[in-house]
């Protein structure tokens, strides 16, 4: 069926095209309507194909997701191409290979000597962004702003009481957040 529907198709469309008679014009017309439903009703099956696949992976949530993924972002092709150091796309495997193995090569075998005396410019960066110990203002502030009439925490200090501490207080406190903050450990009187 589909060798034959092929046939008649390819045939249709070279008529139309060396004698485009309004005869030849229709003919390819309804020869590419029904091209263009056939090509739909196979997507939708083979749409179907695939959700059925996917419902078989509903126990094991990471192939199931995977391929969820791959159903909504459709065919996404691989870009196999770099660039070079004068800024030319290489396409070739061939050329990619010798590429990376030039840069390599230039950056892991350089002379141990070179180097010597030049200052670093290297960032490191950490898992964890380094963050100021807070500063005897900002524990101002944030008692200052802490909302007044509110029902103490599990601590059962109230809000009002912070801020009627003074100077005294906030200092103390400062000092003790300051503590806590460089041995990373809560005092064990508050657990």
């Amino acid at each position: 069926m589909h060798a034959t529907f092929i046939f008649q198709c390819i045939f249709f469309h070279v008529q139309y095209l060396h004698t485009p008679t309004p005869e030849n014009i229709r003919n390819f017309e309804n020869k590419r309507r029904e091209v263009n439903t056939l090509i739909r009703k196979e997507k939708r099956i083979a749409e179907k194909k695939r959700l059925e696949d996917i419902k078989k992976f509903k126990h094991n949530p990471r192939e199931f997701f995977k391929r969820c993924k791959t159903f909504k972002n459709g065919f996404v092709p691989t870009v196999r191409m770099i660039e070079d150091n004068n800024d030319t796309l290489i396409t070739k495997p061939e050329n990619i290979a010798e590429e990376f193995r030039s840069y390599f090569d230039k950056i892991l075998n350089r002379d141990p000597t070179t180097g010597i005396g030049e200052q670093d410019d290297t960032i490191y960066y950490t898992a964890e962004p380094e963050v100021p110990n807070p500063s005897l203002e900002e524990i101002q502030h944030a008692i200052q702003t802490l909302k007044n009439n509110k029902s103490p925490g599990d601590d059962k200090i109230a809000t009002e009481l912070l801020k009627l501490g003074g100077q005294n207080l906030t200092k103390n406190l400062h000092n003790l957040i300051q503590q806590i903050w460089t041995k990373e450990k809560i005092p064990k009187e508050w657990n």
